[in-house]
């Protein structure tokens, strides 16, 4: 990290030391705001020349986080903290937080969006991204990336409620860790058990690439990403009707005040054929798949719907 040009090294006089702060110190607010402080006030004065704006490279939350897990140091001259001198300065040469904001990082200008939608944790060779509000512009998202120096197109796409928040296509090196939602939070057609809300970036990496994002639909807005609607977090999540005649499941289906979109036929047509699935297709609205038959004990695709049941 260098000085800005025109910008003198400082001086450091007398022993300096370096320790590791205690875990306990995470809850001393006054460490922890001197902390924050002295790394936006390096970085800020290291990066000058490459801003056209003031970018915080770490907050309160996670710096005590960083010091928590002992990942956190801080120098000291004869007995006092250097960087309560002259902080703007020395705080580049004074304190080392490994996993907070002393990480390098790639150049990637932010845009003119507000940035958004995207939370990050930082820690020692990698930083964590995981998307925190989905209802955010892809814009806001790309900039809140380009502020930690990470140039990643973003395509939000209208999902079904259950899959809102989640990641649906990362075109990214295999040196990329996808961060998954806890077990059991999502449940898909293919067996997967969980869905990917994040992602874990070397901090080194200097490229480029595309996530796509499941993001709320506006009223009447068909949706892009699905899954079941009766999977959690779906609209006929624990409403039983799998294995019902339509018949019997429509009754169940207006209660709830969901809207069955018919094509080529009505409840009354098919009134004796069996729900074996359904279909989000915009918000408010999903499709039923039918046939005539109830659904088998031995259909291959039995266990996921008793998953997809579970809990109800």
């Amino acid at each position: 990290m260098g000085l800005p040009r025109g910008s003198t090294a400082p001086t450091l006089r007398g022993v300096l030391s370096v320790r590791r702060l205690a875990a306990a110190e995470a809850d001393d607010a006054e460490v922890v705001a001197h902390v924050t402080d002295v790394v936006n006030r390096a970085y800020k004065l290291a990066e000058i020349d490459l801003w056209t704006k003031d970018i915080p490279r770490t907050d309160d939350t996670d710096v005590a986080a960083s010091i928590r897990k002992g990942e956190t140091a801080v120098a000291r001259s004869d007995g006092a903290r250097v960087a309560r001198r002259g902080a703007a300065l020395v705080a580049a040469a004074v304190v080392l937080v490994a996993g907070v904001a002393v990480v390098g990082r790639s150049l990637v200008s932010p845009s003119e969006a507000k940035a958004a939608g995207v939370r990050f944790s930082l820690h020692e060779g990698y930083v964590d991204a995981t998307i925190d509000d989905p209802s955010a512009p892809a814009a806001s998202m790309e900039a809140a990336f380009a502020e930690y120096g990470l140039d990643i197109a973003v395509q939000v796409v209208p999902a079904s409620p259950g899959l809102v928040g989640t990641i649906t296509f990362i075109n990214h090196k295999a040196d990329f860790e996808p961060i998954y939602a806890p077990e059991g939070s999502c449940l898909l057609p293919g067996g997967s058990t969980r869905c990917i809300v994040g992602m874990r970036v070397p901090t080194d990496y200097s490229g480029s690439w595309t996530i796509v994002v499941n993001g709320p639909a506006a009223p009447g807005e068909r949706y892009r990403s699905t899954g079941s609607a009766l999977a959690p977090g779906e609209l006929l999540h624990c409403s039983g009707i799998r294995g019902m005649t339509v018949r019997r499941a429509m009754p169940l289906i207006d209660a709830l005040g969901v809207t069955v979109a018919w094509e080529g036929a009505d409840a009354v047509s098919v009134g004796d054929f069996y729900v074996i699935d359904a279909d989000p297709v915009s918000p408010g609205v999903v499709s039923l798949s039918l046939q005539p038959d109830p659904p088998s004990e031995d259909d291959p695709a039995a266990a996921y719907y008793e998953a997809l049941a579970r809990g109800c």
